[in-house]
């Protein structure tokens, strides 16, 4: 409806606003491109291909839209240097999460495919306007609307996969790993959350995507610290003389002692314990036997209330959480594991043998 000239008007303004606030969660997402990537991926790319499914032949006005993202999102996101995000690279990322992308879509081409579904599954809810002697029957229509969905979202994937496979033939390494990418995606999704223990910082973040796509972590050093080696991906994850892997345990032992959970009483059948938080860098002594590491805190609740327990939750880092309960003799039940020595954190050579 309206004319040719308001229609481009509308477009135009719609399109230089998106361009806005994608220039802002661009500068935003140096600092938190997790929490920028998921408003990217969930929210903001749905506004513009709203009004693509309902406008037809409108893909050439996102072409300052698909420069931004180029240029300044998806570097931000990464952390690229200029040159470093080819052709190649942002075909990938513009695939879902399941077919080894990042679901960073070129709006320049979805115009045209959504719509074209949007047409095929209101094609019925079409005709039964137009004819006024037709009888609506809703069933009719969502399984009209059931089919032209599956059957785009078949056609796409299928189009994704046979990219990745053209991209891996000759290269054996490359196709390996972006078979790999197809199946380790789902933690991008996860809507990052303090509640739920699913936020990153952006040094995890990035490291973790620029891994996937076989960029090395930023910041690396040149030489392992511990045999002098050249510093490699590879290297690093495998040296026993280097500080990285003693500065894992490091992290680990020191974010599950930040706070610790003492009962004061834990009745053999665990009816309703009282806890109390003890701060293990007052230095209190804890006369206690075991040391309960749970690696997942968002399951803490529900594991407690499951015995008939409560606790008071005593929290950690904010980024790699965890949790731990001292507890006296009283056995604990199976299904939670336990580590004896908790004084053992102290020493590393001892904490070493501590399987997290």
């Amino acid at each position: 409806m309206g004319s040719a000239k308001e229609k481009d008007k509308w477009i135009k303004d719609k399109v230089e606003r998106w361009v806005q606030d994608v220039r802002v969660m661009a500068s935003v997402a140096a600092k938190y491109p997790q929490a920028v990537y998921i408003g990217f991926v969930k929210c903001k790319q749905a506004e513009w291909q709203y009004v693509q499914r309902v406008v037809a032949n409108i893909g050439h006005y996102f072409e300052p839209l698909e420069e931004v993202i180029h240029n300044e999102l998806i570097p931000a996101l990464l952390g690229l240097q200029e040159g470093e995000l080819d052709q190649d690279l942002r075909q990938t990322l513009n695939h879902s999460v399941k077919t080894g992308g990042l679901g960073i879509q070129n709006p320049m081409d979805t115009a045209q495919r959504v719509h074209s579904i949007s047409v095929a599954g209101t094609g019925y809810l079409t005709s039964s306007l137009v004819n006024i002697d037709a009888t609506f029957d809703i069933d009719k229509h969502n399984k009209t609307a059931r089919v032209a969905s599956q059957g785009a979202h078949k056609s796409k994937v299928d189009d994704e996969l046979l990219s990745l496979t053209q991209r891996g033939e000759g290269n054996s390494s490359r196709r390996r790993r972006d078979k790999q990418n197809t199946t380790n995606g789902a933690w991008l999704t996860v809507v990052p959350t303090e509640k739920n223990g699913t936020v990153l910082t952006e040094t995890e973040w990035r490291d973790s995507v620029r891994l996937q796509y076989n960029l090395s972590p930023q910041g690396m050093q040149c030489q392992c610290d511990g045999c002098n080696s050249a510093m490699t991906v590879k290297h690093a994850l495998s040296c026993k003389k280097g500080g990285l892997v003693h500065a894992q345990h490091d992290l680990y032992g020191t974010n599950s002692t930040t706070c610790v959970v003492k009962p004061q009483c834990l009745p053999s059948a665990y009816a309703n314990p009282t806890f109390t938080c003890i701060p293990v860098s007052q230095g209190n002594e804890l006369p206690v036997d075991h040391l309960l590491l749970l690696h997942s805190p968002h399951r803490l609740q529900p594991l407690l209330r499951s015995e008939g327990m409560s606790a008071a939750l005593a929290f950690g880092d904010p980024v790699v959480r965890r949790y731990s309960i001292y507890e006296s003799q009283t056995p604990m039940p199976s299904h939670i594991y336990q580590l004896k020595s908790p004084r053992s954190l102290n020493a590393r050579k001892r904490r070493r043998r501590v399987s997290i």
